[in-house]
């Protein structure tokens, strides 16, 4: 879900142990396509170029915002989530 700032989740990466889907972008996309049965996820390079592009699908833009702690973005998930396919993962 697109916000009008960037004060939302952190792009995140492949290294970070545990990983944290309620905070971390990418992570959260490994813990839904982990749910889902999926084998062979997007590296972090190939999501980090889908996720503008599927957002202009849907008219929405795509915010970053270097801090300290990483790349902040503009998303968050959605609170339907969390029931979904949240619970399912293993973190």
């Amino acid at each position: 879900m697109p916000l009008s700032t960037p004060n939302g989740l952190f792009i995140g990466n492949a290294n970070i142990c545990p990983i944290n889907p309620k905070r971390y972008l990418y992570d959260a996309y490994l813990s839904f396509i982990e749910s889902r049965g999926h084998q062979h996820p997007l590296s972090l390079t190939a999501f980090g170029h889908a996720v503008p592009q599927t957002l202009k699908e849907y008219e929405r833009v795509l915010l970053k915002l270097r801090t300290n702690n990483g790349i902040q973005t503009n998303l968050k998930l959605h609170e339907d989530s969390e029931a979904d396919w949240l619970p399912a993962c293993s973190a």
